[in-house]
């Protein structure tokens, strides 16, 4: 019985490690790689990835602040970037940071890439 015990502690201490289905060092490393680049799309990506890594800080899109996020939050922002993105009343370069936001947050939860 302590060895199946000693294994759930494992199992969820592992499930802790992901932020959604990445890691935070895959997350970091793709903020790292989005913030190389100027355009809008990369600018929204990066600040998207940071927000996951810091929920204290304001969303990319929505500005709300998460003491901690779960992935009901991750999945509002990132249904929020692609609502903004598909928005003709915004400006192209806004639409274009929000697409860049709503593809990093889909590649954190783990859905497939847009199709925009």
């Amino acid at each position: 019985m302590a060895a199946a015990s000693a294994v759930q502690e494992t199992v969820q201490e592992s499930v802790q490690e992901f932020i959604a289905v990445r890691t935070p060092a895959e997350i970091d490393r793709a903020a790292l790689a989005a913030e190389v680049d100027p355009g809008p799309e990369a600018g929204g990506a990066a600040a998207a990835y940071r927000w996951v890594l810091d929920p204290g800080v304001p969303a990319p899109v929505t500005g709300t602040v998460h003491g901690e996020l779960a992935d009901g939050e991750l999945a509002a922002e990132e249904r929020a970037a692609i609502l903004a993105a598909r928005d003709t009343a915004r400006p192209a370069e806004e639409r274009r940071r929000a697409l860049g936001a709503a593809e990093a947050l889909g590649w954190v939860l783990g859905f497939a890439p847009l199709d925009d």
